[in-house]
C-alpha cells in the first residue's frame, strides 16, 4: 500500500509540474510554484526530485516516452515503406510541436544542458534510428528502396529531422514550415527509392 501511495504522489507531482512548466516555462517556474499547485510542501517535492532541473528532465523524459509510443505505432503500421516513412516524419514533427516541454527546452536553450543532451536525447536518438532503420529495411525488402547501408540511412534521416526541430518549434506559426517539411520528405524519398 505504501509503495502505491509513494508512486501516486510522485506521479501527481510530475503531472502538476508538467502543467506548471507548460504555463510558465522552465525559467519562470520554481519548485515552490509546483508544490503550491500540487497542494504539497516544498519538502515533499524535494523528497522525490532533488531540484527543478531533475523534475524538468523527468517531464521531458515523459514526453519523449509519449512521442516514442506514437512513432512505434506508425513504424508498425501495415503501410508500404514510402507511406510509412512519410507518416513517420509528419507524425514526429507534429507531435514535437505539441509537446510543450520539449518545445520549451529547445526555445530556451535548455536542450544544451549536459545531462539532457547526454542521456535523454541520446537514448531517444538511438531508439529512433532503430525505428527508422526498420522502416528502411522493410522498404528494401518490398523493393521500394535501394539497397544501401540501412543504419547509415536511418542516421542521416534522423539527423535531418533533428535539424528541422528548432525552426518548427521556434516558429510554430511559420507558414513555410509545412512546405519545408513536405520538400524534405520528397527529397528523402527520392534519395532512397528504388529506380
Amino acid at each position: 500500500m505504501f509503495k502505491d501511495d509513494v508512486r501516486d504522489t510522485k506521479e501527481l507531482i510530475l503531472k502538476i509540474a508538467m502543467q506548471v512548466f507548460a504555463k510558465y516555462g522552465f525559467r519562470k517556474t520554481s519548485i515552490n510554484d509546483i508544490a503550491q499547485a500540487a497542494f504539497k510542501s516544498k519538502g515533499s517535492v524535494h523528497y522525490y526530485f532533488k531540484n527543478k532541473n531533475e523534475l524538468f528532465q523527468k517531464v521531458v523524459e515523459k514526453e519523449f516516452q509519449l512521442l516514442r509510443t506514437e512513432l512505434e505505432l506508425v513504424a508498425k503500421s501495415d503501410l508500404n515503406g514510402k507511406m510509412k516513412l512519410t507518416n513517420y516524419i509528419i507524425t514526429r514533427m507534429k507531435i514535437l510541436v505539441k509537446l510543450s516541454y520539449i518545445s520549451d527546452a529547445i526555445k530556451n536553450g535548455y536542450m544544451d544542458y549536459e545531462y539532457f543532451a547526454g542521456k535523454i536525447r541520446k537514448k531517444f536518438d538511438d531508439e529512433e534510428i532503430l525505428l527508422v532503420k526498420g522502416i528502411i529495411s522493410n522498404g528494401i525488402i518490398n523493393g521500394e528502396f535501394e539497397e544501401r547501408d540501412e543504419e547509415q540511412t536511418a542516421y542521416v534521416i534522423v539527423s535531418a529531422l533533428k535539424g528541422l526541430e528548432e525552426p518548427l518549434m521556434v516558429n510554430i506559426k511559420c507558414s513555410e514550415c509545412d512546405i519545408n517539411l513536405d520538400y524534405m520528405i520528397q527529397v528523402l524519398l527520392k534519395g532512397i527509392e528504388k529506380r
